[in-house]
């Protein structure tokens, strides 16, 4: 009987994760990288959709159209808690790991920079979205 071949470990951390690079912050900023893919394929597929859909409409848009696009309050209001999730999320790895003081003040800070970036760039309200070039 052949002797057996011990087979490769792979290593963990305390939470049973997979290490793949050996560093905890650049582990972090991997996970990171892998759940922001995760969002810009699922967005991709949702616009190639949308896309697909309004051509097989007959309805297909200039991108002059999607570009001046201006949104209304409750467009805004609902873009804002999907952001929000998504923040979330691709920030989770990051959550799990830095203890609770540190995750409320980078939470603060995060808070105060996106305020202000709001402040310096207001949505604009339109209650229509553009007409199609054929209207």
């Amino acid at each position: 009987m052949p002797a057996s071949i011990p087979k490769p470990t792979i290593p963990r951390t305390a939470g049973d994760h997979t290490i793949f690079l050996g560093d905890p912050v650049q582990e972090t900023l991997f996970s990171m990288v892998v759940a922001l893919l995760g969002e810009l394929a699922v967005m991709r597929d949702r616009l190639d959709a949308h896309e697909r859909l309004l051509q097989a409409a007959g309805l297909p848009l200039a991108p002059d159209q999607v570009d001046g696009y201006e949104v209304d309050e409750t467009v805004a209001k609902q873009r804002a808690v999907t952001r929000e999730r998504m923040i979330r999320h691709v920030f989770r790895a990051i959550h799990e790991k830095l203890p609770p003081a540190e995750l409320r003040a980078q939470t603060e800070s995060y808070a105060g920079i996106l305020a202000a970036v709001q402040a310096a760039a207001p949505v604009t309200t339109r209650a229509t979205p553009p007409q199609n070039a054929r209207s």
